[in-house]
């Protein structure tokens, strides 16, 4: 939505019933892969 707010594009975002998320564990699968891929991609600091 910011991006197309940027380029001045009137849009809506469109939920639908039919969304791979809907129970709890498929969301946390979902979370601790992008989690898990992130952290690949991101150098690591812990100071």
């Amino acid at each position: 939505m910011k991006l197309a707010k940027y380029y001045k594009i009137d849009c809506r975002p469109s939920p639908t019933k039919t969304t791979m998320y809907k129970l709890t564990k498929t969301k946390i699968k979902q979370l601790l892969y992008e989690t898990f891929y992130f952290s690949l991609r991101e150098p690591i600091s812990v100071f």
